[in-house]
């Protein structure tokens, strides 16, 4: 799943991403399929038109013509067939639909749009008790341990594959978010949520070893919109649309790569009390 993401431009064939996974392309199809419940084939299709719809979301006046080649096809026309049949409607039909959807969900009232607009001007102040500050910095590449789950993104998901990493790693102790970081790689908007990817983190040491059974991988460095929050885990929906908002208000772009929540010492699952950054990756203009 993870070599087929990272290169999604080339469209990589059924031999190619087993050829990385080490197995004959016979077992590897087979084995793929029950895991993650589609074919190579199709997941690829649908990750690459997920891609491009959040790009025309993300960049609602670029041409169309020039993201399709961006993502990996050879013509407008070969790439409005393919969203077509995706998503049962034209890419500037989707842009327009979604665009007013997400508008809405946003929300166009002059006094909430202020109240981000003044946290834009003061990075000190909140919104809701929810974001405490919001910033744009350079973050340094993460190697962690991870165990990934499809599904729906919520705490239950997050705490049983915290709980299932932990036994893999063979660490004693209270099963909490602290020190975790949980990676998003995909937008409910656009993903169906039993198809979405969460990966439930524990950074490692540069040396550190792990077990065969234990997958690693490396989050990239670069710049990141850093939103503060302290919330509920009644807020925590409300805590990433804060994020976004600012985010636009800001008019920073996020990139493809997934965003990510890094939890701090002070959250207290005990007390529903999260304290944690929300790390959205930055195209570099």
């Amino acid at each position: 799943m993870d070599y087929i993401s990272h290169h999604l431009d080339r469209n990589p064939t059924l031999d190619e991403v087993a050829t990385a996974a080490a197995l004959s392309s016979f077992h590897f199809h087979r084995i793929f399929k029950a895991v993650v419940g589609e074919t190579i084939a199709g997941f690829t299709r649908r990750l690459r038109m997920e891609r491009a719809a959040r790009r025309l979301l993300l960049s609602p006046h670029s041409d169309v013509t020039r993201l399709a080649l961006e993502t990996g096809f050879s013509s407008s026309q070969n790439f409005a067939k393919a969203f077509r049949l995706h998503f049962a409607m034209t890419p500037s039909d989707y842009r327009q639909q979604q665009g007013l959807a997400q508008n809405s969900k946003i929300g166009n009232d002059p006094a909430a749009l202020a109240d981000y607009d003044a946290l834009v001007m003061n990075p000190d102040s909140t919104i809701d008790g929810l974001l405490q500050r919001a910033e744009v910095v350079t973050l340094p590449s993460r190697r962690v341990a991870y165990m990934r789950r499809l599904g729906r993104y919520g705490q239950e998901t997050c705490r049983q594959a915290h709980h299932d990493l932990l036994t893999l790693l063979a660490r004693a102790g209270p099963v909490t978010p602290v020190g975790t970081l949980s990676l998003y790689w995909d937008i409910p908007d656009i993903t169906d949520e039993t198809r979405c990817r969460t990966d439930v983190c524990i950074e490692l040491g540069a040396d550190q070893t792990v077990g065969r059974r234990v997958a690693t991988q490396t989050i990239t460095a670069g710049p990141y919109a850093v939103c503060h929050v302290v919330a509920r885990g009644d807020q925590l929906a409300a805590a990433w649309e804060a994020a976004f908002r600012w985010l636009v208000a800001s008019e920073l772009a996020c990139d493809d790569r997934p965003c990510y929540e890094q939890y701090h010492a002070t959250t207290d699952l005990a007390r529903d009390h999260y304290v944690f950054d929300i790390c959205i990756p930055l195209i570099t203009r």
